[in-house]
């Protein structure tokens, strides 16, 4: 056995912990190599679909849309397999449904016994890989409230900032050294590239415009579905499809919930777009040459959690009350069952070669 560097090894450990106690219970019996795979898979599946659950069961007004976006065939695809993805994806969404359960039903909701739930979650959220940490700053929307009269709400929005970015900030100047350079002609040296950014921004925010102008709606098949090793694509319907889905589930939430105040929509649209921002600026420093002139190594499911971010933002109750709020969901329903059949016909056509 000898130790072979990989590009994950500087995350932390809490998004592989379901898939590493598995492999670790399955060593015992002295199980084999495929074995443990799938013990991984299914210790993955469990646990992120459990949270995925409750993210929904959380999600009050945006549940429909936070649903379709965890029905995306990548999210379904990432959960299916041994990746950190897993429950990135599945503890993203129950921190944004969570905090957003708290700033809109305060003080009906946040009350003692609920408190403790989100400095908790803040602390996965610190585990996972940059920069998702920053989904913390989404800690703002609970004061954000006219019934608030005590200062409750600000500590605990204080509370979860801190649980869900310092843990992040002193796990990844501890791993710092673990990160392994990308095997490209390029000098690659994060640090270095952080200082000629910070001295030349409108370079990178230069090269951020060329990337999301070029390659947005590239990104967003992606994200929806290009599964693989990003080399299988699905049929072209299906990410066009999954516009109008979550389109309609933008605009037919559950009747009754409570609903955000325009000053959290609009924090919740600035997360958004710093989450954007975010994302290109991690690749940028960690996967391409100091000074670059543009972003290379992005992936559309990178942005998955900021789709989500996007669906509570936009989530509303405006046809909520038709009659046509059951035929229209009942038909984004089965457009997801058949795009999910869609997705596995294009797997096996991969496997077989075609």
């Amino acid at each position: 056995r000898q130790f072979v560097e990989f590009s994950t090894a500087a995350y932390a450990p809490l998004a592989y912990l379901p898939a590493a106690a598995a492999i670790a219970g399955g060593r015992v019996f002295d199980a084999t190599p495929l074995t443990l795979l799938y013990l991984a898979r299914w210790a993955d599946i469990l646990a992120a679909s459990a949270l995925l659950a409750v993210a929904i069961r959380y999600g009050g007004y945006a549940a429909p849309g936070l649903c379709v976006v965890a029905l995306f065939p990548m999210s379904v695809s990432q959960i299916a397999i041994v990746s950190g993805d897993a429950l990135t994806f599945a503890i993203a969404f129950l921190w944004i449904a969570v905090v957003m359960k708290a700033a809109v039903e305060r003080p009906e909701w946040l009350r003692v016994r609920q408190i403790w739930l989100l400095p908790a979650i803040a602390l996965a959220v610190s585990q996972l890989r940059p920069p998702f940490p920053l989904l913390g700053l989404l800690g703002l929307a609970i004061p954000l409230h006219p019934s608030d009269t005590s200062r409750r709400a600000l500590l605990t929005a204080s509370a979860v900032i801190a649980a869900s970015i310092l843990p992040a900030v002193a796990w990844n100047a501890h791993a710092v050294h673990l990160q392994t350079k990308p095997i490209i002609p390029e000098h690659v040296a994060p640090a270095e590239q952080l200082r000629y950014t910070i001295e030349n921004p409108g370079e990178f925010l230069e090269a951020l415009q060329r990337d999301l102008a070029r390659r947005g709606y590239e990104y967003w098949r992606q994200a929806v579905g290009r599964l693989g090793w990003m080399n299988i694509w699905l049929p072209e319907w299906i990410p066009a499809g999954f516009v109008c889905v979550l389109g309609c589930a933008l605009f037919f939430g559950a009747p009754g919930a409570s609903q955000p105040r325009p000053a959290q929509r609009c924090l919740l649209g600035l997360i958004t777009m710093a989450g954007i921002v975010g994302v290109e600026l991690m690749i940028y420093l960690t996967f391409n040459g100091v000074g670059s002139r543009f972003i290379r190594g992005v992936q559309g499911r990178y942005f998955i959690p900021v789709v989500a971010l996007l669906v509570f933002a936009l989530s509303n109750q405006l046809f909520a009350w038709s009659r046509l709020r059951l035929p229209i969901l009942a038909g984004c329903a089965a457009f997801t069952v058949a795009a999910h059949v869609g997705a596995l016909i294009a797997l096996s056509r991969a496997a077989a070669g075609e």
